[in-house]
């Protein structure tokens, strides 16, 4: 039977939802432009608006920021005109999400504080589950870690609830990086297993290959540097090859690990190798760049303070403050007062890095 244009729009609107919920995120993006088109020929504005927001979503997911960008105002344009409060509140979920990945993480609050009570007024559970993924993303980089792991706990819930597997994906993530800032080592651990193994189930390559970085950032916080080496070495490895976008943020992470392992170790000539690495891989593409470049700032530290460069150590750790301040985050800031701490030590300038060791305890 041949279907009206209203039960095709349906249709697509719930096709595109499987795939968006199962990490098929290029076809869901195909999917959402063929329904705008249907939609602007059947002069079906909600439907158009949806499909833009859709499109959105989908375009973040796979590291394409601009056209992301572009979709998205366009639905929340539509939205507005429409008068439309579930798409609106959809809109400003889905570009909290955006503006996040940019590092723009103040606008990224406004977003979502503006999107919740909208969502709540009409019962969205999506938008509602995206907020509280995201809440936690946020205070997870602003430090906030406690807060991080209480909004992504109820948003774990929701998200099992609703089989949400991606949204699931997102979450342990999320949630495994708060737990480790806490110091909950084993949970942190727990929760990153049980992701790669539900990465390798619904094929999902960003966090399959999140997860090995990780793991190893959690070891060297353990101080086993040796074990923390072989799982950064495995996620270096793993995204040597390949140019999606959202490979280079991985790569990086990976590479600024190893870095950290191998001053540890003393082994400084191959840190520089690794590092000059991470310095390309943190330029290649615009996804979490914020987030890379601040690392990168002080990793460039440690390496100068492990080969006694005290004063190119004390610059770059400045360097990484002004960057941390930037995007009020708090774990950052942190850490750029000790790494300043300590190259005052060395330079022997006692009351100043006195001072900064204070910033930094007052700061944790």
């Amino acid at each position: 039977l041949a279907l009206s244009a209203p039960q095709r729009l349906e249709l697509a609107r719930q096709f595109i939802l499987a795939l968006l919920g199962t990490g098929r995120l290029a076809e869901a993006a195909r999917e959402a432009e063929a329904m705008i088109w249907l939609a602007v020929q059947e002069g079906d504005r909600t439907a158009e608006a949806w499909a833009w927001i859709r499109l959105g979503q989908a375009q973040i997911l796979t590291h394409h920021l601009d056209e992301a960008s572009r979709a998205l105002e366009q639905g929340q344009h539509i939205a507005e005109a429409l008068d439309h409060a579930a798409l609106l509140a959809s809109a400003l979920s889905q570009r909290t999400v955006l503006l996040d990945k940019r590092g723009l993480l103040t606008e990224a609050e406004a977003c979502m504080t503006r999107a919740l009570p909208l969502a709540s007024q009409i019962g969205d559970r999506a938008v509602i589950l995206n907020g509280l993924i995201y809440l936690g993303y946020m205070a997870n980089w602003q430090g906030h870690f406690s807060q991080a792991v209480t909004s992504l706990q109820e948003a774990l819930v929701l998200a099992l609830s609703a089989h949400d597997l991606l949204s699931v994906a997102h979450t342990r993530f999320a949630l495994g990086l708060a737990q480790a800032g806490l110091g909950q080592y084993e949970a942190a651990l727990s929760q990153l297993q049980t992701l790669q193994d539900l990465s390798a189930l619904i094929d999902e390559p960003y966090f399959a290959v999140r997860v090995p970085n990780t793991m190893g950032w959690i070891y060297r916080e353990l101080l086993l540097v040796e074990r923390a080496l072989e799982w950064d070495r495995r996620s270096v490895e793993q995204t040597e090859h390949g140019e999606w976008p959202g490979l280079f943020e991985a790569r990086a992470n990976g590479l600024l690990n190893l870095v950290m392992d191998l001053v540890l170790l003393g082994r400084l000539d191959e840190a520089d190798e690794a590092l000059q690495r991470a310095t390309e891989a943190t330029e290649r593409d615009e996804f979490m760049r914020w987030r890379n470049r601040n690392r990168l700032a002080l990793t460039t530290g440690e390496l100068f303070l492990a080969r006694g460069e005290a004063p190119l150590a004390l610059l770059a750790a400045e360097e990484a403050l002004a960057q941390a301040q930037a995007t009020r985050s708090g774990k950052y800031r942190l850490l750029a007062h000790d790494l300043a701490g300590r190259a005052l030590v060395v330079l022997q300038r006692e009351e100043e890095a006195l001072s900064r060791f204070e910033q930094a305890r007052a700061e944790a």
